[in-house]
């Protein structure tokens, strides 16, 4: 458990440095708890089905309109599909 416990921090410190990171340069909102985003993030990298959507939603959540440039213009067509009409 200890193990799993140490892996999980060293994940979740990793997304949190991404996420910081963002939102000094302007592609995350700056009024967010980054530090429980990023443990949420770990938790959602476990999902088995549909974790490349739930990803993306969730990121997508996150941004600030530039940010929402940068994810469309990384994302293929067919994915943002199924992020954008996604039921």
């Amino acid at each position: 458990v200890e193990k799993l416990d140490i892996t999980f921090q060293k994940i979740a410190n990793k997304y949190y440095q991404y996420l910081e990171k963002g939102k000094e340069e302007g592609y995350f909102l700056p009024n967010n708890d980054y530090g429980t985003i990023a443990s949420m993030l770990v938790e959602l990298n476990k999902s088995e089905n549909n974790k490349q959507i739930l990803i993306f939603t969730f990121l997508r959540g996150l941004c600030t309109d530039k940010g929402i440039k940068a994810i469309d213009e990384v994302t293929l067509e067919s994915l943002r599909n199924k992020i954008y009409n996604y039921n």
